[in-house]
């Protein structure tokens, strides 16, 4: 049986409509991890056989294309399965990304809406940016000798717990009129109109630091350095906007202090910056890059986000029920990974990683598709030698047809040759004919006037007197 075949009866057991969460590591966008997954997913003979798979005639359109010579075929295959998630992380950040697969895709809109995550963050104090983050330029310093735990703490317990209502950043991918605001930002327009603060839930607010780590040199100050003076007055004035249309008496937990000092507050006395570890439990839509930057000016001071790794989404959390990225892109083969996929989609997250890969089930279907996708490569290695073997022998025929060809017309030329020759030593010998005629009648003349010169001049004198 071939793979397949194989896969054909896979249909009615591998399962591969659902969710699962894969672990994201820093640097790629949430997209680019999606676009990873689902070209694994794609790649797969065994995820082409499952249930996941509801576009065979379109694959077969592809395939047709492909045979024609189209180039876009490659990415347009890759949604045959259709591969989606639960919310995006920055690029900065790690952590848990939710993803559907199939149908599965359907059920991704409660991560998306409704679902309490857990994350863990880094502030560095004494700094802020544009963008909230270490990514961003800065844009003010501010004084942090007078930074405690206490009243870092005392600042959490009366602003940033239950119910708050928050500014999202500038640079952020909410859209206004259909642009997202980092594309305001970046490209340097004013907004059209100013973003509105959204209410949000913080279940928990902790700080994991036992105090301030004032002597750290794992961070240092935003690569990008300092924001131009331009850039500076385009978001006071931003933040100038959001305030004046916004009615902050009826907030009473309005935590966001968007006004930018016009002049920066650097302390020269204590170029200390601090940093400090959070974990926060908090609703869909937060912003922890805003949560920092609103902690440190209800202290009196600065800061941005240097470190976010979302540690659970729902009921996905890391080191229990989170695949690793490269475990399903690139460090196993389908046959190990898919097994685990299909099997965490079955039991749900309930379960963990270390239970499945332990599950004796999962071993046997691991061991059987293996052993399956081995027969299956030997099978195609033997008949791709055989079609080897077969392009060669029609190779040698082509080239012997084309050899006795090639005789052929040498023999015609020869031939013809031949029969061309008796025309050609007929006139070569009337050409030599005529040359030795032509050559005995100058020798005729010659001599004759030799004669003729040679005669005495009496006998001369008498034939000129007679």
């Amino acid at each position: 049986m071939s793979l397949n075949q194989f896969t054909t009866l896979l249909r009615t057991t591998l399962k591969m409509n659902g969710i699962f969460a894969v672990n994201k590591p820093t640097g790629p966008s949430s997209a680019d991890i999606i676009a990873q997954v689902k070209r694994a997913l794609n790649s797969s003979k065994l995820v082409e056989g499952s249930d996941a798979n509801t576009g065979n005639d379109k694959k077969k359109k592809f395939q047709k294309n492909r045979k024609k010579g189209h180039q876009w075929w490659k990415n347009k295959q890759q949604d045959i399965v259709k591969v989606g998630h639960g919310g995006t992380l920055d690029p900065l950040a790690s952590g848990v990304v939710v993803v559907g697969v199939g149908e599965g895709t359907r059920k991704l809109t409660h991560f998306l809406t409704d679902c309490t995550k857990t994350y863990e963050a880094t502030a560095l104090f004494g700094v802020s940016t544009d963008t909230y983050d270490s990514t961003g330029k800065i844009l003010e310093y501010g004084p942090t000798s007078h930074l405690t735990l206490d009243l870092i703490k005392d600042a959490i317990a009366s602003k940033f717990s239950g119910e708050i209502v928050q500014f999202p950043p500038v640079y952020s991918a909410l859209k206004m009129n259909g642009k997202p605001l980092y594309e305001y930002a970046r490209e340097g327009i004013p907004l059209p109109k100013p973003i509105e603060p959204r209410k949000v839930t913080v279940n928990f607010f902790n700080v994991v630091d036992k105090d301030l780590n004032w002597d750290q040199t794992e961070y240092g100050l935003p690569a990008d350095g300092e924001a131009t003076a331009e850039e500076k007055e385009l978001i006071i004035k931003q933040n100038q906007e959001m305030l004046k249309h916004v009615d902050t008496s009826s907030l009473d937990k309005l935590t966001s202090s968007v006004a930018l000092a016009e002049t920066e507050v650097k302390d020269e006395e204590n170029k200390k910056y601090p940093t400090l570890k959070f974990r926060f439990s908090v609703s869909s839509g937060t912003y922890i890059r805003s949560l920092i930057h609103d902690l440190a000016k209800a202290v009196g001071s600065t800061a941005h986000m240097t470190k976010l790794v979302r540690v659970q989404q729902g009921p996905f959390e890391l080191e229990k029920n989170v695949f690793d990225l490269e475990d399903i892109t690139k460090n196993l083969p389908d046959s190990e990974w898919v097994p685990l996929v299909e099997a965490m989609i079955a039991h749900g997250p309930e379960t963990t990683i270390d239970a499945l890969k332990t599950s004796e089930r999962v071993k046997v279907q691991q061991a059987e598709l293996a052993e399956q996708v081995a027969r299956d490569l030997e099978e195609t290695a033997k008949r791709e030698a055989e079609q080897a073997a077969q392009k060669a022998e029609r190779e040698a025929q082509r080239a012997a047809q084309n050899a006795e060809k090639a005789a052929q017309k040498a023999a015609e030329k020869a031939e013809q040759s031949a029969a061309n020759e008796p025309a050609a030593l007929d006139t070569e010998k009337q050409a030599a004919a005529n040359a030795e005629e032509t050559t005995a009648e100058q020798v005729e003349v010659e001599t004759e006037n030799k004669v003729e010169s040679e005669e005495p001049p009496a006998k001369k004198a008498k034939l000129e007197e007679a």
